[in-house]
């Protein structure tokens, strides 16, 4: 999936993408460490496999979520995703 998202974002140099990274499946603090993990991984390998950066890598850890109403496995589940944002320079 990584490289498919490599190949967008360089087949697309006109475009500027922030790419947000939410996970809610443990603790707290678990679920924000590993958000930054997967985020500083992520930023290392686009950069090293992309002339330009045309993207942001935000890491949210469990601050964003979209289901609110418990921290039921769904619930969870839903908040543990990553989102694109697509945007003109």
């Amino acid at each position: 999936e990584r490289n498919n998202l490599l190949n967008f974002i360089k087949n697309n140099p006109n475009l500027f993408f922030e790419i947000e990274i939410n996970f809610a499946l443990g603790s707290t603090i678990y679920n924000n460490s590993y958000s930054d993990l997967l985020a500083k991984n992520l930023e290392k390998y686009l950069k090293e496999n992309c002339n330009f950066i045309n993207f942001k890598i935000i890491s949210f850890g469990e601050n964003n979520p979209i289901c609110i109403k418990d921290r039921s496995e769904q619930c969870k589940s839903y908040n543990t995703r990553l989102e694109i944002h697509i945007k003109y320079l």
